[in-house]
């Protein structure tokens, strides 16, 4: 295993000159962007953890140890007024020992005014457009062994921009797969995922085609404090950009809390930055901020949401309880009823045995008096 992690790492490292791109060339701009508050505050190191919904975009294998249903929904108002939504459903049917899963993303903006220009400079047209990105990840993992699962993604995409009504441009529907695998150690609190994103052929734009942003990445993922406290460290090489390290920190405090603290670096200088979220949980639901900065563009700020289980659960759980209760009344009043009837039983052959042996001495007497008659 060792062996195999350290040929992973020399193989991301060689890959920085085999085919890297110029920063930004590639398309699916939607896909470059993590969805999810907690991975997010961890640096994005989420493949060898990919413990929830948000599992589908970091490591689809993931979702195979999921052992009930998970719904996730996410919201960034990114720069220039441009916004992201993230939805993502994991389906764990009970007769069948794989998971499904299924995310949407729309990525788009509010109106911006469409500017022109001449001999005279540039100048507002007197029309606005509005750019629009949707994607579709249709997800599926399974368990091989109890350590050990493999997951796959096939990715839809479309991509255009509108210019006041008028379809300016608008881009084809385009596929792209995703492969993953997660092993968890039996006897070392160590989890190690691997993930190759966005395989497929150039995507069409109109009369152009653009590569896809095909990424490769290697996650570890260590435990400590009963699991209270998870390290995780990714490495990863996108190929329109340098060889990227994550590092992520979550601690969980009194199993309601959560702090996190996580931190990128590129080998440039300009692809480094950090991460600091929290998240709150309540029962079957989680609620996880995630705050980052990037210098003159602004800072982001991310909100996002998982319920683990049905939306009736909490429901479920109370009608439950409420259940137990009223039959541990029934069976208190029962008992109560059944000591009283013991009671009850318990006189009434007490006065019938009282009654007999009155009669027995009634009996008696009366032998005695005759007998002395006839003496």
């Amino acid at each position: 295993m060792k062996n195999l992690i350290i040929s992973m790492i020399l193989f991301l490292l060689l890959t920085n000159t085999s085919f890297a791109k110029s920063v930004g060339t590639t398309g699916a701009t939607l896909f470059k962007i993590g969805p999810g508050a907690r991975s997010v505050g961890m640096g994005e190191a989420f493949v060898a953890i990919s413990d929830d919904a948000n599992a589908l975009y970091f490591n689809p294998s993931g979702i195979g140890f999921l052992k009930r249903s998970e719904l996730s929904f996410m919201h960034i108002n990114w720069f220039a007024d441009t916004r992201y939504e993230f939805l993502a459903h994991i389906l764990s049917p009970k007769y069948h020992k794989g998971n499904f899963g299924v995310g949407l993303i729309y990525l788009h903006n509010s109106e911006i005014k469409h500017t022109t220009g001449d001999t005279n400079g540039p100048y507002w047209s007197g029309e606005y457009f509005k750019f629009y990105d949707y994607g579709l990840i249709l997800s599926y993992g399974r368990m091989i062994g109890k350590r050990f699962s493999l997951g796959s993604n096939i990715k839809l995409f479309k991509e255009g921009i509108n210019l006041k009504g008028d379809l300016e441009y608008d881009s084809s529907v385009n596929t792209m797969l995703d492969i993953g695998m997660l092993f968890k150690f039996r006897r070392k609190p160590i989890n190690i995922g691997f993930c190759v994103q966005n395989i497929g052929p150039k995507a069409k734009y109109k009369d152009d085609k653009v590569p896809l942003p095909l990424n490769i990445k290697l996650g570890i993922l260590y435990k400590m404090f009963n699991n209270n406290l998870k390290v995780a460290f990714d490495l990863s090489k996108p190929n329109d950009n340098d060889v990227c390290f994550n590092l992520g920190l979550e601690y969980i405090l009194f199993k309601i809390i959560s702090f996190r603290g996580g931190y990128v670096k590129g080998i440039s200088k300009a692809n480094q930055n950090f991460s600091l979220g929290t998240g709150f949980r309540f029962k079957n639901l989680y609620l996880d901020y995630a705050y980052t900065p990037y210098g003159d563009l602004g800072d982001a700020h991310r909100m996002s949401f998982v319920i683990k289980g049905s939306f009736m659960e909490p429901w479920e759980r109370w009608r439950n309880k409420k259940k137990i209760r009223e039959r541990e009344k029934a069976r208190k009043l029962l008992k109560e009823d059944e000591k009283k009837y013991l009671l009850k039983e318990s006189k009434t052959e007490k006065k019938e045995d009282m009654e007999h042996e009155e009669d027995i001495d009634r009996w008696e007497k009366l032998e005695k008096e005759f007998l002395k008659k006839y003496e």
